[in-house]
């Protein structure tokens, strides 16, 4: 655990190092801007499980997934064209009115 008055002794550059770190410990889009189930979520910033039920209410985001031996992907530019495509949708269900 760390104390306050033990942040004043970490160095900006340590910080940026341990930034650096944790970053590379994620999974974050390669190359080619592709991530898995967990870098989709993370990259919607939202849970996998949210993810996954986002995949079954959603059947052209989780067609537009592919394979690279057991892996599923998909492609930055997927998920991004995906999500200018839900904009001006109602985010949620509209809520019923108490009677």
């Amino acid at each position: 655990m760390t104390f306050p008055h033990q942040l004043a002794l970490v160095s900006l550059a340590d910080l940026e190092r341990l930034l650096e770190k944790a970053v590379a410990n994620k999974e974050s889009p390669g190359p080619v801007g592709v991530v898995g189930v967990g870098g989709a979520a993370r990259y919607f910033d939202i849970s996998r499980r949210k993810f996954y039920d986002l995949l079954d209410e959603e059947p052209a985001l989780a067609e537009a997934s592919f394979y690279i031996g057991t892996r599923r992907l998909w492609r930055i530019a997927t998920l991004d064209d995906w999500a200018k495509r839900q904009e001006g949708k109602p985010s949620r269900p509209a809520a019923k009115e108490a009677a």
